[in-house]
């Protein structure tokens, strides 16, 4: 009886084992998308993945709807899309304009013109469609984007901790730990080798040392310690190539709002934008100093006066205005720069 007893809980459990199985690989064939793993300290910026993901799942709807000529189900869906953005914005806005200030303008505006298209009957359907396609790539560049910033947060989170592992002889826990390095770096490195390609050849170098060092027995500690102080200072570099790249744009964005909200005078405004200039730049000025001192110069200038008058009462605007228009100048010289 034991043994009948023994043998049906084994056919039982193997069926569990095989119903997991199938699940398991169902949900992996259904998730072409790859994500970066996640720390937690990342769960935010991936949030905004998926509240990405789901916006564009209803731009997909729209243009079927208008495909298929159902107008009132247009209508309808652009009021879902209005919603989402709005619990996007809700939770993610201040983070998303911190991080990505000129991308989140540019999801907006497209925004706004389905909501105003999707009332018109009959349908203007190609300013639909491009409004919808133009959203569509906003919001991918943002799944990119941030990506990116988590994927490159991780790894050097996960290098600090390769480096306290190794100083503690915890040799069993470096091989697993230095796994996510690879998970991590594979879900963003396609865009690097293409935008930034000599940063991605200085990334795999020390990257394909530390995999093949964690192999070897004993572990070879000093090629590792190299290694890894020389991948973190490779993805410091990348991160303020991708802020030079991004940055002056971002802050030519923030100096179009504050003169939006410099008149009429909304004060509030003013200065949070103002306190955003600053932590663009912040991102990106050594690189700036670095290449061209009299241009870093010049920013500093205008970018010292709007920081100051904002903390001037009543604001003067003027003076805010003549410094911002001085300083977008001198951000278009920054993007022209070779």
């Amino acid at each position: 009886m034991k043994s009948a007893k023994k043998l049906l809980l084994l056919i039982a459990l193997g069926s569990s084992i095989s119903l997991l199985g199938c699940t398991a690989q169902k949900s992996q064939a259904t998730d072409s998308v790859s994500k970066p793993q996640v720390t937690a300290a990342a769960n935010q910026e991936l949030s905004v993945d998926k509240a990405a993901s789901d916006m564009r799942d209803i731009v997909k709807n729209i243009k079927d709807e208008i495909a298929n000529k159902e107008d009132d189900k247009v209508a309808e869906s652009s009021t879902k899309l209005q919603d989402s953005w709005k619990t996007f914005e809700d939770k993610f806005e201040e983070d998303l304009k911190d991080k990505y200030l000129d991308l989140y303008v540019k999801i907006e505006d497209p925004l706004g013109i389905i909501e105003a298209a999707a009332k018109v009957k009959p349908l203007d359907t190609k300013v639909l469609n491009k409004s919808l396609d133009n959203l569509d790539t906003q919001l991918a560049k943002l799944q990119n984007d941030n990506a990116t910033t988590i994927g490159l947060e991780n790894m050097k989170s996960i290098l600090k901790e390769l480096s306290g592992e190794i100083t503690n002889k915890e040799d069993a826990k470096i091989v697993k730990t230095s796994e996510g390095l690879e998970k991590n770096w594979s879900s963003f490195e396609d865009g690097i080798k293409k935008n930034y390609p000599s940063i991605y050849e200085k990334v795999e170098q020390p990257l394909g040392t530390i995999q093949a060092a964690v192999k070897v027995t004993p572990l070879d500690t000093k090629v590792l310690d190299t290694s890894i102080v020389e991948l973190d200072k490779v993805l410091e570099e990348l991160q303020k190539s991708i802020a030079f790249s991004s940055g002056p744009q971002d802050m030519k964005t923030a100096l179009t709002k504050i003169k939006k909200f410099i008149s009429p005078l909304n004060e509030e405004k003013v200065t949070k934008y103002s306190d955003r200039l600053e932590k663009y730049w912040s991102s990106f000025e050594d690189e700036v100093k670095e290449k061209n001192k009299p241009l870093y110069e010049k920013v500093e200038a205008p970018l010292g006066t709007i920081q100051a008058a904002v903390k001037v009462k009543p604001i003067d605007e003027k003076v805010i205005k003549t410094a911002s228009d001085s300083l977008d100048k001198t951000l278009t010289e920054i993007q022209n720069m070779k």
